[in-house]
């Protein structure tokens, strides 16, 4: 199992979470304390029993979805989750970016269409509100209008999209989908 290892500092992202296994009921709150009273509460409300380890589960919990080195412990064979942060993200978009041309407006537009629609689109850490949808577009050099806001960072090779299809000559990944624009032209 892992433990936080230090318990007086709040989680990356200065909250406290944690999946009700038996309801897949997401609960949260800023402090450990608040969390674990909302899951107890959870689990009153539908007639279940708390585990008596409840705080360490939690401990668990979050340690599999932050970062690397907030926590020690042990696996126990079961996986992390794929935790990006917004410096990984910003590191792979600028070297990607790094004196490579970039690609007529025009086209770079027909790209953002075509990742907007894509299932590897990932806005999940909301690029709009962290800024990285406008730092990609100045990156690029074009402001791609109303279509940036719906683009994300590609959870296939970790970069932001807004700066992605702005650039020639990127390389393929084999991880990119068959209705990648990448598969279709330079």
């Amino acid at each position: 199992m892992l433990r936080f290892r230090v318990k007086n500092i709040v989680p990356p992202g200065g909250r406290y979470f944690y999946e009700v296994p038996e309801s897949k009921a997401l609960l949260e709150d800023f402090s450990m304390t608040g969390l674990l009273a909302r899951i107890r509460g959870h689990y009153a409300d539908n007639g279940l029993v708390v585990p008596s380890d409840i705080e360490a589960r939690v401990e668990d919990h979050v340690c599999r979805h932050v970062p690397e080195g907030f926590c020690y412990g042990d696996l126990d064979g079961r996986p992390r989750a794929r935790v990006v942060t917004l410096d990984q993200i910003r590191s792979k978009t600028t070297a990607l970016a790094a004196g490579r041309p970039r690609a007529h407006p025009g086209l770079a537009r027909q790209r953002a269409e075509i990742c907007g629609k894509c299932s590897q689109n990932d806005r999940s850490a909301c690029p709009t509100c962290v800024g990285l949808v406008s730092w990609a577009q100045r990156l690029g050099g074009n402001d791609l209008g109303g279509i940036a806001n719906w683009l994300g960072i590609c959870a296939v090779d970790l970069t932001a999209i807004p700066a992605k299809v702005q650039l020639k000559d990127v390389p393929d990944d084999p991880g990119y989908p068959e209705t990648c624009w990448r598969r279709t032209s330079p």
